[in-house]
């Protein structure tokens, strides 16, 4: 039997892993899933693992004695407050000292991570063992931290892009709005980024939870980083092609001329070689995407 503890529950990747305890989880473990800031859904728990998956308040966490494995994926997540000097104690309590904590009552830990621990700046795809280098706001930089934590105990870091396959997008969701003729703004056409898809991040889950060694993997999609407003272009395209009811096709777009980071790719090669997957393409993850999310509502 094994203790395992995910963190993150509540959250949208942490959402739909629960769904599926079964592919990863063994009928005689424990199951811990740590409720932070928002409540755990507790309908959504695999039905095969129900009765041995326990919910642990955030302040009851310490209690809980020495889990075999944690995968932590909780974190603070609102980069529009990134360079927000009063959001810096949130950013270093959720992301550095949430981190110090679980690496304090797990014998292995499994950190979800970002892209944005690059700065952005590169014509290239980021590989896993590259030094990091984060873009001057309190996400990036205490994410940052939360590795090197994780890293010093040899644990092993997962990094993402923008995950599709969950019930809610931060790209997509907008474009969904200015397709059904609600208010957004305009999409950005210079600020590049791939996204990830949820089932290629489980099946690289399920086989990097079996490999106690210390590695760094990335988890996105094949192809190159594109615009948002090309994804809202991309978008507009799978209604067009599967008969999925809109009512606005002209889509505004405009140059992005704050600080960010500019082309985030993750290149995942070294990862898809170690796992032995083929991720999906950007096109792919998007058109399944949407037909999840809309296509049942049409």
């Amino acid at each position: 039997m094994a203790k395992m503890l995910i963190t993150g529950a509540s959250g949208q990747v942490g959402g739909q892993l629960i769904r599926r305890l079964s592919q990863f989880t063994q009928s005689t473990d424990e199951i811990y899933l740590l409720q932070h800031d928002t409540h755990v859904n507790t309908d959504a728990i695999d039905s095969d693992r129900v009765h041995q998956t326990h919910i642990i308040k955030d302040s009851e966490m310490a209690l809980q004695g020495t889990y075999n494995l944690t995968l932590h994926l909780a974190a603070y997540l609102k980069t529009a407050n990134g360079k927000k000097k009063e959001y810096e104690q949130k950013f270093e309590a959720s992301n550095v000292v949430l981190t110090e904590r679980v690496r304090d009552v797990s014998t292995r830990v499994i950190i979800v991570s970002t892209d944005q621990v690059f700065k952005g700046d590169s014509a290239y795809d980021y590989q896993e063992r590259e030094p990091t280098n984060p873009h001057k706001n309190y996400y990036s930089i205490t994410k940052e931290k939360a590795e090197k934590i994780i890293l010093e105990v040899g644990g092993t870091i997962v990094r993402l892009q923008t995950m599709l396959g969950v019930p809610q997008n931060a790209i997509v969701d907008p474009a969904y709005a200015a397709l059904d003729g609600g208010s957004y703004f305009p999409f950005w056409n210079n600020r590049f980024v791939k996204p990830a898809y949820f089932e290629d991040f489980l099946a690289a889950f399920i086989k990097i939870k079996e490999d106690p060694a210390q590695h760094i993997y990335h988890v996105a999609c094949r192809g190159e980083p594109i615009a948002r407003a090309k994804y809202a272009q991309k978008v507009l395209e799978v209604h067009q092609r599967h008969d999925i009811p809109y009512k606005n096709d002209q889509i505004a777009e405009e140059a992005c001329t704050t600080d960010h980071p500019m082309r985030l790719g993750l290149d995942t090669t070294w990862t898809e070689q170690k796992l032995g997957l083929v991720f999906v393409t950007v096109d792919e993850a998007i058109e399944r995407h949407v037909l999840a999310t809309r296509k049942k509502n049409s």
